[in-house]
């Protein structure tokens, strides 16, 4: 699928998916953001998801999203 039409499908329209793609600025923190979790966390390849500290790779699937997500909310629900 074409990053533009996936964009689209989240709501975000064209030229402001533009504006954020040449962001130079922008650009320089996710590569920075990037090249930290490739190097600590030992990312090597996508997806790779975190779902508080929970590591996700690859093709996952719906139920360990559900899991994860589900054993955060319990964890917020304790400390809080």
């Amino acid at each position: 699928m074409e990053f533009k039409t996936l964009a689209g499908r989240v709501g975000m329209d064209n030229a402001a998916l533009d504006s954020c793609l040449k962001n130079e600025t922008l650009f320089k923190k996710v590569r920075d953001r990037m090249e930290k979790s490739i190097q600590a966390d030992k990312v090597e390849g996508t997806p790779t998801f975190f779902v508080n500290g929970v590591r996700l790779d690859g093709e996952t699937e719906l139920a360990d999203f559900d899991a994860a997500i589900s054993g955060a909310q319990k964890s917020k629900k304790k400390s809080s």
